[in-house]
């Protein structure tokens, strides 16, 4: 598996790193796009889907979204 992106009614995530723990054994190349273009997509989503959240809610999802990110990185 190359890319795994998860899809919500609040944006979208590459969750990749989640299901594939040893990109290098499991792993199949992640080259249909380069990595900027893939966050700018999965961004551009998740601003789409949030403009008319309130503000208390797209607060809300910004720290989801970086304490997914640690976790995925992690």
């Amino acid at each position: 598996m190359s890319y795994c992106i998860a899809f919500s009614a609040e944006g979208a995530t590459d969750v990749t790193r989640r299901y594939i723990r040893d990109a290098s054994k499991y792993g199949a190349d992640r080259n249909r796009c380069p990595e900027e273009v893939l966050v700018w997509v999965t961004d551009e989503i998740k601003k789409i889907r949030r403009e008319n959240l309130g503000k208390d809610d797209r607060r809300r999802l910004i720290v989801e979204d970086h304490r997914e990110e640690k976790e995925l990185r992690g």
